[in-house]
């Protein structure tokens, strides 16, 4: 009886195009025009960059394309003020002595709200990412996943971080298994027991290394995360190492500094070209098979995101 051969997955790149001088271009408009708008203009500002590096990242000859819009960024936002009202009027109206006794569930408040946030703008923005064509799904619940979140930052605390590595995971599960490319569902199978020895000596190290030791835990992250993703035949490699990210990070905070923030599209072009210079993709998708649904609930903007000021997109 002969073995059967494992079939070896091509192996392909995401390339990405952009100029920094293109991207420089963009900031500084948006930053004056934001200025002279008293900030309103920031979400279209937001959308010009993002269509601009998606349609400048390259799989297999063919552009992704962001089709969100500034007008959905800026009514999402609006939508949102009522809830961020909720959670300050408590403190602005109370007197300090209350405000003292209300403060541990302010603070369980805003991190449920952070991860709603996070969700709520990961989903819009996959909604509105196309590729051939065919566009990405995402559903689930946003506020689901925010319940989900605070206990696991709960759990986090009281372990002493120990339990960081299966929040992580599971986290980035419940937003994986959510999304789609058409009618081809991602699947995740990441394994938090290949992340808890570098978690522990990272988080032993962080006060003799100013944490920057856990650098290196988040690169073993990230080789988990793509290691266990998969959309059909497609598998994903993540090739950086915690020294390439530490190197990565450090220049990036010099450009910063000695910039005065000026250097801010030249990290932009760094952090892009460091992610797709280390991330492989293994097989391929024959798109005659995709189905793009025909109708699909997009989410709502990504007011909340906003408002917290998060960055989770592409920028």
């Amino acid at each position: 009886m002969t073995t059967p051969v494992k079939k070896k997955l091509k192996a392909t790149k995401i390339r990405y195009l952009g100029k920094t001088s293109d991207v420089y271009k963009i900031w500084i408009g948006n930053f004056f025009l934001t200025m002279i708008t008293l900030g309103i203009y920031r979400f279209w500002g937001k959308t010009r960059l993002r269509k601009y590096v998606a349609n400048h990242l390259e799989l297999n000859s063919e552009r992704f394309e962001y089709l969100g819009t500034g007008k959905e960024l800026f009514l999402g936002f609006l939508k949102i003020i009522p809830i961020y009202l909720v959670v300050m009027l408590p403190f602005i109206l109370l007197p300090e002595s209350m405000k003292m006794m209300i403060m541990p569930l302010f603070y369980i408040l805003v991190f449920y709200i952070i991860h709603v946030a996070v969700y709520s703008a990961l989903r819009y923005r996959v909604n509105r990412l196309s590729w051939s064509g065919i566009r990405g799904i995402m559903r689930g619940s946003a506020w689901a996943y925010g319940k989900t979140g605070l206990m696991r930052t709960f759990l986090n605390v009281i372990t002493l971080g120990y339990k960081i590595p299966e929040s992580d995971i599971i986290l980035y599960g419940k937003r994986i298994d959510e999304m789609s490319f058409g009618n081809i569902p991602f699947k995740f199978a990441g394994n938090a027991k290949n992340l808890i020895r570098i978690n522990i000596i990272t988080i032993l190290l962080a006060p003799f290394t100013l944490f920057f030791s856990r650098i290196w835990y988040q690169a073993a992250l990230q080789k988990e995360f793509m290691r266990g993703t998969s959309l059909d035949n497609f598998r994903f490699k993540s090739m950086f190492s915690g020294l390439d990210l530490l190197k990565h990070v450090f220049i990036n905070l010099l450009i910063f500094v000695f910039t005065l923030g000026l250097g801010t599209p030249i990290i932009m072009q760094r952090n892009l070209q460091f992610f797709v210079r280390n991330l492989i993709i293994g097989g391929d998708i024959d798109t005659s098979k995709v189905i793009q649904e025909a109708k699909q609930n997009p989410g709502s903007a990504e007011g909340l995101d906003d408002l917290f000021d998060l960055d989770t997109g592409l920028i």
